[in-house]
């Protein structure tokens, strides 16, 4: 994905152009809104979008020429599917990428009119979302948008698409009224979004990744994709069925390589926000919610402590996220001495596809930094940057009871290991005729050798004289070493970190 400055904007299509707060459009109807009293929730919906908007942003899909950096004439709306495209940039040696806009440049009262009475509209229309909180509406089933895609006509199209199944569900339940199945916003949402959603979005490779944040409209002309954009799909499915919903973000896992996105919803029978049946945050060191609010997450809270330029988690360079780790797992607080550094902040790093990755960052006070509401059971590493991250202190484990500890191999205390995987992800089982290294972390934090073994048997090496209690890595020699995960070595068996 590429960023591109705002030019020639009057050779794109767009909601539509000129949003001021104060404009004669928008106080007409703010107007007509507070002369109704049963107007007062699209009132209150309209100011609420209305002070959440300076600052918001969104990538406004373009095709751009690759020499010069500037968009083209050419309309990303014009394509009906991705192969053509796809053919289409290559032929011409174009790309595609997102153009950032600030909403209030393109956004219209005449569009905000639609979207707050289709909201409002569906706010406790439906069996499966009555008695939704106010201040989840807002934050969840209002916008017209899940963080900065950029805003399509979504509401009315994806409504249509589930019409027919939102019908069988309300004739069920008039027949069956009060029937705790029927009003199950969880039951609901297994037969919307895995029975039925997912033939309209398939779950696939990203063939082409045109902005961060996809919007409906790049969805459709894709197809399928990977996790992120199932989650943003799902995510625009699930309001305009009434429930309130978003996307969470885990940048990396920390217990397992790569990073993931996720679709939560309005659970009505938990009263809290929620993934589906079956798509579960385990075990993340991190998890972000994305969310049309500003919290001031970036300009409050980060901007005051870091010089913008050096500052590494770019996910976190908005103002629309929140941390939500503890809503998925146990955590605990990690305080450390960070040691000799003029840095103002550090982070604390995970491991991921071999190498060591920031995935939070704290303020530096009194030589001592605390990282909050960090996910238990991971391997973390502390670190500064100025030129290039320099590691501080030791490799360590926030353990299942929230304790930190930086388990070392014990020498006078000898093992056999009966090993079989590489990592829980891609390529993880060992393979007969291929040769494997086993490495333990050392005092010194770096990876020593233990022995190097030829596999017999698929999905079965055995190291025997293995000093125990320490962390582990089995790498196939002469390999990348990026698949393979660190791993602890209990009970005669492999446990992953």
């Amino acid at each position: 994905m590429k960023y591109f400055p705002v030019c020639l904007l009057l050779l794109f299509s767009c909601v539509s152009c000129g949003l001021r707060s104060g404009s004669p459009d928008v106080r007409s109807l703010e107007k007509r809104y507070s002369a109704n009293p049963a107007d007062s929730l699209k009132l209150e919906a309209l100011r609420y979008l209305l002070r959440e908007m300076p600052g918001q942003w969104s990538d406004q899909p373009a095709i751009i020429d690759a020499s010069s950096g500037k968009p083209t004439r050419y309309l990303i709306d014009s394509f009906h599917n991705v192969e053509s495209l796809l053919s289409f940039l290559q032929d011409r040696q174009l790309e595609a990428g997102g153009i950032p806009e600030q909403d209030a440049a393109f956004i219209r009262p005449e569009f905000l009119e639609s979207e707050i009475d289709a909201a409002v509209g569906e706010w406790n229309r439906y069996p499966w979302n009555r008695d939704i909180p106010k201040d989840v509406f807002f934050d969840y089933l209002l916008p017209y948008k899940v963080h900065q895609d950029f805003p399509d006509n979504w509401r009315p199209s994806l409504r249509q698409k589930a019409d027919s199944l939102v019908k069988v569900w309300e004739e069920k339940n008039r027949k069956s009224p009060g029937d705790k199945f029927l009003t199950s916003s969880k039951e609901f949402y297994y037969d919307l979004i895995v029975n039925t959603a997912s033939r309209w979005f398939r779950y696939g490779p990203d063939r082409i990744r045109i902005t961060e944040d996809p919007s409906y409209k790049e969805l459709l002309l894709t197809g399928e994709g990977g996790c992120k954009k199932g989650s943003f799909f799902n995510a625009y499915v699930l309001r305009s069925t009434g429930i309130p919903a978003t996307v969470d973000i885990v940048p990396f896992w920390g217990s397992k390589n790569g990073s993931h996105a996720g679709d939560v919803y309005w659970n009505n029978e938990e009263r809290k926000m929620t993934p589906g049946p079956g798509r579960r945050f385990d075990r993340a060191a991190k998890v972000f919610r994305l969310t049309f609010r500003n919290h001031g997450s970036w300009s409050r809270q980060i901007k005051p402590h870091v010089e913008e330029k050096d500052f590494l988690l770019d996910f976190l360079r908005n103002d629309q996220w929140i941390d939500v780790t503890k809503e998925h797992n146990p955590v605990g607080d990690v305080t450390l001495p960070i040691g000799n550094t003029s840095a103002g902040i550090a982070y604390i790093c995970v491991f991921d596809y071999g190498e060591w990755v920031p995935v939070y960052w704290a303020p530096v006070r009194n030589g001592r930094v605390t990282f909050p509401d960090m996910g238990r059971d991971i391997v973390y590493r502390l670190a500064t940057f100025t030129d290039a991250l320099k590691f501080s202190g030791g490799i360590f484990v926030l353990d299942s009871a929230g304790r930190t500890v930086q388990p070392r191999p014990d020498p006078l205390a000898m093992q056999t290991m009966v090993l079989g995987k590489l990592n829980t992800g891609s390529e993880q089982w060992v393979r007969k005729q291929t040769t494997y290294t086993l490495l333990s972390l050392g005092e010194d934090n770096n990876w020593h050798e233990i022995a190097e073994k030829t596999c017999s048997r698929d999905s079965v090496i055995e190291f025997r004289n293995v000093p125990s209690g320490g962390l582990y890595r089995l790498v196939e020699t002469g390999g990348p070493r990026r698949l393979e995960r660190i791993f602890a070595y209990r009970n005669n068996a492999q446990v992953w970190y």
